[in-house]
């Protein structure tokens, strides 16, 4: 898994008491998503420290098929599958590649990692975390993943993916003026950061 455990496993927390955190046996993997942000996790590859981590805040693993949201003070809500979660046919249907650029938008308590459509130069912003989480010292034995690419090139939700494991984010927008920064960078050359 090619996720920062640390981080990682504040993001479960976060979503388990704000949001609620979505937990499924899916699509032959792990799948967990705050409603944002997806990570799957291939069957037999899942990390006991992401097994524990759910584990610490649901007291349960969902069986093979089921899906349910856990948030804190409240009953396990089961729910249906949603295509929109699985990861593996998610990816092969991505083929528009995006490349990482070495910029960092902040303002006050906001950041966002600009990244550059390959095809066409539009710079689209994510939020700054849903890339920080990403550690390739995490791999062992896997392949560093492929991407990121979105299925369009406006870019609405980015994912990486490798033999193992995908991680799947909406893109940001800027609204109040602040899309003419990204205006503005279109078109521009980037070193890609690795």
């Amino acid at each position: 898994m090619f996720l920062n455990k640390t981080l990682f496993k504040k993001m479960i927390k976060r979503a388990f008491q704000k949001e609620g955190l979505i937990i499924g046996q899916i699509y032959d993997g792990l799948v967990l998503s705050d409603g944002s942000w997806i990570s799957w996790t291939r069957s037999g590859a899942v990390p006991n420290w992401l097994k524990a981590s759910i584990m610490e805040h649901t007291g349960t693993l969902p069986k093979e098929g089921q899906i349910f949201t856990a948030m804190k003070g409240d009953m396990l809500q089961y729910e249906m599958e949603d295509p929109c979660m699985n990861l593996p046919e998610r990816f092969q249907q991505s083929k528009v590649p995006f490349s990482v650029t070495p910029m960092v938008y902040e303002e006050m308590f906001f950041q966002a990692r600009l990244l550059s459509c390959n095809d066409t130069g539009e710079v689209i912003p994510i939020l700054a975390e849903y890339y920080d989480v990403l550690d390739f010292s995490e791999l062992g034995e896997e392949h560093r993943p492929s991407g990121p690419s979105a299925n369009s090139k406006a870019g609405p939700d980015l994912i990486w993916k490798n033999e193992n494991s995908a991680w799947m984010v909406p893109r940001t927008y800027f609204t109040d003026g602040r899309e003419m920064v990204l205006e503005r960078l279109a078109g521009l050359k980037f070193k890609e950061v690795m």
